[in-house]
């Protein structure tokens, strides 16, 4: 009779995901704050700051929280890490695409502009959050007693 090892799953603090998504949405607010600010009043400007970040808030939100979700094995790890990153990268490319096959009247703001700058501040908060919340304080050296904890989780 064989018994099987215990499975190791890896977890992650729902607190920091929490965390996380309140810090894209608060990073969201102030992009779309400085679009608004930048381009409001110009023809189109509205629309174009909606239409991005609809396409990509939900991305955005999705991939964080999929890609913090507990894991048991190296490759759900990377698994849950790679679907983060299609849930992220998804809609933003369909709606970029869709764009510039129907592109805005001249003269107005156009939306993929307002479309990519939203994308690459939210994936640099993104990038931002995940090297904080990896780095774990390890024991002290001198202290032989404590088990040394490995870089599992993220």
């Amino acid at each position: 009779m064989t018994v099987d090892p215990p499975v190791h799953r890896v977890t992650r603090p729902l607190g920091s995901t929490v965390v996380g998504i309140a810090v894209l949405l608060v990073v969201a607010a102030m992009v779309a704050g400085a679009q608004w600010i930048l381009t409001g009043n110009q023809a189109g400007g509205v629309r174009a700051i909606t239409i991005a970040w609809a396409a990509i808030l939900p991305g955005a939100l999705l991939g964080w929280t999929i890609a913090r979700l507990p894991f048991s094995s190296p490759a759900m790890g990377a698994a849950s890490g790679l679907a983060g990153i299609l849930l992220r990268m998804a809609l933003p490319l369909v709606c970029l695409a869709w764009l510039t096959v129907h592109p805005p009247p001249p003269g107005t703001v156009s939306p993929a502009n307002q479309l990519v700058v939203a994308y690459l501040a939210l994936l640099a908060a993104d990038i931002a959050m995940h090297v904080i919340l990896r780095k774990q304080p390890s024991p002290p050296e001198s202290d032989p007693l404590l088990p040394r904890r490995s870089r599992e989780g993220d």
